[in-house]
Protein backbone atom coordinates (compact mmCIF):
# COMPACT_ATOMS: atom_id res chain seq x y z
CA UNK A 1 0.00 0.00 0.00
CA UNK A 2 1.34 3.42 -1.00
CA UNK A 3 0.18 6.63 0.65
CA UNK A 4 0.88 10.14 -0.65
CA UNK A 5 0.82 13.07 1.74
CA UNK A 6 -1.07 15.74 -0.20
CA UNK A 7 0.07 19.34 0.30
CA UNK A 8 -2.48 21.76 1.69
CA UNK A 9 -3.90 24.05 -0.97
CA UNK A 10 -3.99 27.83 -0.57
CA UNK A 11 -7.66 27.99 0.47
CA UNK A 12 -7.16 25.34 3.15
CA UNK A 13 -4.35 27.44 4.59
CA UNK A 14 -5.70 30.99 4.17
CA UNK A 15 -9.48 30.62 4.41
CA UNK A 16 -9.82 27.81 6.88
CA UNK A 17 -6.57 28.04 8.84
CA UNK A 18 -5.96 24.31 8.45
CA UNK A 19 -2.61 22.81 9.31
CA UNK A 20 -1.04 19.49 8.47
CA UNK A 21 -1.83 16.70 10.95
CA UNK A 22 0.51 14.12 9.42
CA UNK A 23 4.24 13.78 10.00
CA UNK A 24 6.36 11.46 7.86
CA UNK A 25 8.65 9.50 10.18
CA UNK A 26 10.44 7.50 7.50
CA UNK A 27 10.03 5.93 4.08
CA UNK A 28 7.31 3.60 5.39
CA UNK A 29 5.69 5.30 8.37
CA UNK A 30 3.63 8.36 9.28
CA UNK A 31 2.28 9.73 12.54
CA UNK A 32 -1.13 11.35 12.81
CA UNK A 33 -0.20 14.30 15.06
CA UNK A 34 -3.72 15.55 15.86
CA UNK A 35 -5.74 13.98 18.63
CA UNK A 36 -5.76 11.09 19.18
CA UNK A 37 -2.17 10.61 18.01
CA UNK A 38 -1.58 7.38 16.07
CA UNK A 39 1.22 5.79 14.03
CA UNK A 40 0.70 3.93 10.74
CA UNK A 41 3.00 1.84 8.54
CA UNK A 42 2.72 1.43 4.75
CA UNK A 43 4.80 -0.16 2.00
CA UNK A 44 5.75 3.32 0.74
CA UNK A 45 5.06 6.84 2.05
CA UNK A 46 5.39 9.58 -0.59
CA UNK A 47 5.77 13.10 0.79
CA UNK A 48 4.05 16.21 -0.54
CA UNK A 49 6.93 16.93 -2.95
CA UNK A 50 6.19 13.82 -5.05
CA UNK A 51 4.05 14.44 -8.13
CA UNK A 52 1.03 12.28 -8.81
Amino acid sequence: VIIRIRPLNSSEISLHGHRRCVRQDGPQSITWTCQPQSRFTFDIVADENVSQ
